[in-house]
Parts: C-alpha cells; structure tokens; sequence
C-alpha cells in the first residue's frame, strides 16, 4: 500500500508539472520478464513455506539467491532508468542485510508485536517464514534491517514495519510513474544502449 501512495503523489505531480497519464503507456522496461520472474521466486516458496511445506523452509536460501540474481540482472539491463537506480539502492541494502543475516531480513520484534501481524509473528517464531527472522543480539547492520514503523493510513488500512531499502523501492515506483509521464515517445527515461 506504501508503494501505490508514491505513485498517486507521482501521478499528481505529474500531472501538476505537465504530465500526461498516457504516457506512461510508452515506458519501455527491457525484459521485464526477469523481474516477475524474480518475484515468483521469492512469493511462491515464500508462500509455501509459510504454509508449512519443510522443503521451501529448508531451501528458502537458494529460491532467495536465485530470485536476487534475476533481480540484479533486471537492474544491470534498465540501469540508465533513473528510478532503477534508485529502485538498484534498495535492492542492495535489503540483499545486504539479509545475506549477512543467514539469507533471512532481520525483524525488529517488539514493533512486529505493535503492529499486530499475528501471521507473520507466528511464522517469524516457528521459521516457517523464509525470508525473515527477528533482530538479535547477534543481528549485523540492524540498522539497514525492518525496523522502521510506518503508521496507517500512510501504510494502508493497517500499520507496517519497513527497511531503508524498502524506502528506496517505495521511491523508485513513484520516479519511474513521474518521469514516465513527462516522456513524449517510447524511452528507458535515458538513451538507449547495447548491453
């Protein structure tokens, strides 16, 4: 919900700065097949190992390591997209933290318990949540970790706990929806380049 409000603001400004809506329907992304299919690799065994199937708990790392290799891949092909740089930041704090951190995001635990994500607290506590675990003593760079609060109604209808990477995706969505309304023709926001 975080991300759809950027966008709304980045649609406004767009618009209030000369924007089009239609716009938007020229952005080019190359292969933006490699970015779904990264996210398949982080939703479908996340998923599945929330539900208790012990194979994608216990190869969680390697669905993740793939699902960043794609990800990266991603990136590296749209890099002269303002906002994939941007969107590339927060990629890289959060893969950061959680490689460091045994391949899971660490979670601060008291403000998990705040917001009352039963769900996640319960699957967090019994490890069938493959991508998160709650901060330790032991945690590297808990700073860079889900530890941030966001409030309703800034996050949705319920209040959310956020990295500062997430804040770098959050705001790469709404620089890619502004620029993207300020292109006249099919462009990357940038020129165009072999890879």
């Amino acid at each position: 919900m975080i991300i759809l409000i950027g966008i709304m603001i980045a649609l406004i400004l767009g618009k209030l700065t000369g924007g089009k809506f239609s716009n938007i329907l020229n952005l080019r992304l190359k292969s933006l097949w490699i970015a779904f299919l990264s996210f398949l690799f982080q939703s479908i065994p996340g998923y599945l190992g929330f539900k208790g199937h012990t194979f994608f708990i216990n190869y969680g790392f390697a669905f993740l390591l793939v699902s960043y290799v794609l990800l990266a891949r991603f990136l590296w092909l749209n890099r002269h997209n303002l906002g994939i740089i941007i969107l590339s930041i927060g990629f890289s704090l959060n893969a950061l933290v959680t490689t460091i951190n045994g391949a899971k995001m660490p979670v601060d635990k008291a403000i998990a318990k705040k917001i009352d994500f039963d769900s996640l607290f319960k699957a967090i506590e019994t490890g069938k949540d493959i991508k998160h675990a709650f901060i330790t003593s032991d945690t590297k760079l808990q700073f860079l970790s889900d530890i941030i609060y966001i409030p309703a109604p800034w996050a949705g209808t319920r209040a959310n706990i956020v990295s500062i990477g997430d804040l770098f995706v959050f705001l790469s969505a709404a620089v890619i929806t502004f620029y993207a309304m300020k292109q006249t023709k099919p462009s990357v926001l940038s020129h165009d380049n072999k890879n």
